[in-house]
Parts: C-alpha cells; structure tokens; sequence
C-alpha cells in the first residue's frame, strides 16, 4: 500500500513538474513574440519613406516569418498544456495559470497581427506608386528623345546608348516588384495563419469553459445527494426508534399475557413498572446517541470526535446536592490542614506561598472527601477559602476533585483566588488554575459556567497579566511568561 501510494504521488509530481515546464516555455515565447512586434514596429514606419531599401525589408519579412512560426509553437505547446490532468486541490491554481498564459498569448498575437496588416498595406501602396510610375515614366522619356533627335542629329549615338541603359533599369525595377509581389502574398499567408490560431484560442476556451460548466454541476450534484442521505438518516433514525419503543411495550405486553395465560402466578407490577421504566431510558439513550450521531454528520467532524460526541451526550454537570453526604459531627475539623484560629491577615504571606507551591506538608491520603470539603468551603469567607486552597496546594485540590467539580464551586473558587497579593500569590494561583485543568471533566465543567462566572474569570486573568508587568523579570525565573497566563485564560474560555 505504502508502494503504492509513493508512486501515485511520484506520478503526481510528475505531472506538476510537467505543468511547471511547459508554462514556462510558453511564457517565455509569449514575451519574444512581444519583442519581435516592437522590432516589427521600429521597421515599419520606415516602410515608403527615404530610409526604405531592400535590405529592411528583407529584415521585415525574416522577423515576420520566424514570429509567425514562434505562434504556431505557441499555440500547440497552449493545447498539450490544456490536456494535462492534476489533482482537484492544484486544479484551481494551475486552471488560473494556464488562463493568463492564454490572455497573454491572445494579447500579443493581436499586436503582431495589426503591425503584419500594417506592413502588408504598406508594401501593396509602394508595389501601385512603382508600377504607376514605370507606366508613366517611358513617353515623356521617347518625347524628350524625339525632341532631341529633331534637334541635334549629332546626338543619335548617345541617344541609344541612353534608351539602352534605361531599358535595363526597367527590368531590374520589375524584378524587384515581381519580388516584392511575392513577399506580399507571403506576408498574406502568414496573416491567414494567425487568425487560424485565433479560432484555436477560441475553441480552448470555449472547451474551458464547458469543463468548468460541468465541475459545478458534479459540485452541486454531490452537494443535493450529501443533503438527501442526511435526511434519510434522520428518518430512519425515527423509524427505528419508533419501531425499538413498539417492540418493547409489544414484549412486555405478550410477557404479561404468556403469565396470565399459563400460570396464575402473582404479578409483581412493581416490577414490570421498573422493567418497563428501564427499557424506556434505554430507548431515550438509545435516541440521544442517534440524535448525536446526525449532528456530528451534519459538523463533518473527525472519527475522535464524532465519538466523543456520542460517548458524552449522556453526561450532566454534577451539582452540589450530589455531594452533601457524609456530614461531619459539630464541633470536629475535616482534616489536620483545617484554619486555625489566625485569621486570613495575620498569616504569612510566605507561609501561604510555600504551603501552595508544595504538598509536603500533608499527607495527601488524610485529605477529606469531596463533600466534607464543600461543607468547611460553605462555612468560611472568601480571604478564608483562599488560604484553604493555600494549604490544600495544587495536588491536595486535584486529589479530592478528580474526576468532576461542581460548577457552582467552580464559580466560588474564581472568586477567592481573586483576593490574592499581587505581590507574593501569583505564581500559587496560577497553580492551582492549573490543578482545575487537569480536573478529568473540566471541558464539560466550563462550557456550564454562567456569564457571572466567566466575567469574574476574567477579571482574574486580567489580573494575573497585570501583576506579571510588575515584576516581569522574577516570573521570568519561575517559567511564567505573559503567554502562559494567556493560554490559561483560553483553556477557562474567557478573552485576555
């Protein structure tokens, strides 16, 4: 499989590379085109004029020829270019491409062909002025002769010898218009060429535009049948359920029947209340999980998470009534880390730093219970709870609050370490954040937090970041940056 896919993408590359060449090349004959037209220009409007000689005009007709042929090259090299398949993501960019090589090609062929016109008129206006004058020319020369010989008999041999030479130059004159006839109708040729390559032009992109046509109607296509098989999951997810709840209440009832039928046995209703309860419960989880399943169809998520997704659609926040047992006895403390009769002031702010960046001072396995720790939280003030959590230190938090934390509690928690010193507290506080991340549900826990709640979060990590301006340097020592208050503040899903 691994060989396979090493030589797809081999071939793909390939291919890409091939694209890569062949627009280069094109490219490159595009800008010569260009270059051979200015040149085409700078000779033209030489054309009839003082400066026009054979010499130009056999450089006209070089340029002219060699540019006509560099289009063809052009215009097949454009096609192959046409012809080369790619993958759906590099369509996109090379389909752009390949369209302003087009218009570029179709830009410069334009100007080639006005100068090719140009140069043709001009060429056909000398050939008419020659031939004009090579009509004209020979009577007024034989007057002018006759006139001579009337006058001066003496003169007859030179005469001759005149009429002689310029017969010659006549026949070089027709050579010459002879010629220039001939690169006239080549001249013509090469321009019926190119508006040849024209109607190529046209054809590709009218074929360009017909595949373009048919991808967005593979594209729609795609899209209404996704729509359809997602509304013929939701039905069939309502048929089954209907025909699930219908097979259990039919069960039931023929259980009923069977007993009444066979044996006179004493039916416990109890029972089949309880069995009947227990079957419906089912079938609802049954329907949360279908339920969840459509929505992680319809969100086109990954496969983790579309089970995650159907793995958690049960669970609930837990609340503090789910965890007011075990009440302790008046008059008894809850652990050997319970306040003393200091009051929050008096304590030592090094006390209260070492006592949070280290549990050494406790025996984790003497920590109370979830619940006799909410009963001591409820009966203390906020400066009260924060030494609490002070002494209980990151992992005493973590080993009460495990698995789940009451959203309520949460909110309480935000609010006492909100009393802490800028001073000398930030880097315990920000431990314990900490320790509430790695809480097993705490993803569930903050998405039902309040607004109440999530503004007092906030606030706190405001703080944070303002006491780290103060005394940038010392956190520096201790690893915390402004960018870990910053993703703590994300993790607790407020802005920083």
């Amino acid at each position: 499989m691994a060989n396979s896919n090493f030589g797809t993408s081999s071939y793909q590359a390939g291919r890409e590379g091939d694209f890569s060449k062949l627009s280069q090349q094109i490219g490159t004959n595009i800008q010569k085109i260009s270059q051979n037209a200015s040149s085409m220009q700078r000779i033209v409007v030489q054309l009839g004029t003082p400066a026009d000689n054979q010499q130009l005009r056999n450089q006209l007709h070089q340029i002219q020829h060699y540019t006509g042929q560099l289009a063809k090259d052009t215009s097949k090299s454009l096609k192959d270019l046409g012809a080369i398949s790619l993958q759906s993501s590099e369509q996109r960019v090379f389909k752009l491409q390949r369209e302003r090589l087009l218009n570029d090609f179709t830009a410069a062929l334009n100007s080639f062909q006005s100068l090719q016109r140009e140069a043709a008129q001009r060429e056909k206006d000398e050939v008419k002025r020659v031939r004009t004058a090579s009509i004209l020319g020979p009577p007024d020369s034989s007057k002018e002769a006759l006139v001579v010989l009337d006058e001066t008999k003496s003169q007859h041999f030179h005469s001759s010898q005149q009429r002689q030479m310029q017969m010659q130059e006549e026949e070089v004159d027709v050579q010459a218009l002879v010629e220039r006839e001939r690169a006239i109708r080549q001249l013509e040729s090469d321009i019926v060429d190119v508006n040849t390559i024209f109607k190529e032009l046209a054809t590709m992109v009218h074929e360009q535009g017909e595949m373009i046509d048919s991808i967005e109607a593979n594209v729609e296509t795609a899209q209404m049948r996704v729509e359809e098989g997602t509304s013929q999951l939701a039905t069939a997810a309502s048929y089954q359920t209907r025909i699930r709840r219908r097979k259990c209440i039919i069960a039931i009832i023929a259980v009923v029947v069977v007993m009444i039928i066979i044996e006179p046995i004493p039916v416990s209703f109890a029972q089949m209340e309880k069995d009947l309860i227990s079957a419906l419960e089912s079938d609802t989880h049954n329907q949360l999980e279908n339920e969840a399943k459509l929505r992680a169809i319809s969100q086109r998520v990954s496969y983790d998470e579309f089970r995650d997704i159907v793995r958690g659609v049960h669970l609930k926040p837990v609340s503090n009534g789910s965890l007011s047992a075990n009440k302790l006895p008046k008059g008894r403390i809850w652990n050997n880390i319970a306040l003393s009769k200091k009051s929050y002031e008096t304590e030592s702010c090094e006390a209260r730093k070492g006592a949070a960046t280290t549990a050494n001072n406790y025996s984790l396995n003497q920590l109370p219970i979830s619940a006799q720790f909410l009963n001591s939280w409820q009966q203390s003030d906020k400066k009260s709870r924060l030494l609490i959590l002070y002494k209980m230190g990151p992992a005493g938090l973590n080993n009460i609050f495990t698995i789940d934390m009451p959203t309520a509690l949460l909110g309480e928690i935000f609010e006492a370490l909100l009393c802490f010193s800028p001073v000398s507290d930030v880097v315990a506080v920000i431990k314990l954040m900490e320790a509430l991340t790695r809480i097993k549900r705490f993803n569930l826990i903050v998405h039902f937090l309040n607004a109440s709640e999530r503004a007092i979060c906030q606030q706190l990590i405001h703080k944070l970041l303002a006491s780290l301006v103060q005394r940038e340097q010392d956190f520096a020592e201790e690893g915390i940056t402004e960018w870990t208050i910053q993703e703590l503040g994300k993790r607790f899903l407020v802005k920083s």
